[in-house]
């Protein structure tokens, strides 16, 4: 449900000024739930082991979106697929720390 807290595990690719996830949804046609309550709150907590780093998330457009999502087709090739089998661009997130 929207507003509701969820931990996703998420694979990202690191940025100079923080990460991207990728609202992929393994593939499906649908959006995956938490991305929905990103475009309503953007505030985030992420967690990378131990260290725990509160985020300010944001949809990445055009050519940043483009890079960012050129960089994880190379890095794993599965999210080409992703995004042929879903039929859809798969929404590229920035998430920056506060």
């Amino acid at each position: 449900a929207l507003g509701e807290t969820r931990v996703t595990p998420l694979t990202c690719q690191s940025l100079e000024s923080g990460w991207a996830i990728f609202a992929s949804n393994g593939g499906s046609v649908a959006e995956p739930g938490w991305y929905g309550d990103l475009l309503v709150d953007s505030v985030v907590t992420i967690e990378f082991g131990a260290e725990t780093i509160e985020g300010r998330a944001r949809v990445a457009m055009g050519a940043e979106r483009d890079q960012i999502w050129t960089r994880q087709k190379a890095l794993i090739p599965a999210f080409a697929g992703y995004a042929q089998v879903a039929n859809r661009t798969i929404p590229v997130l920035v998430i920056e720390p506060c």
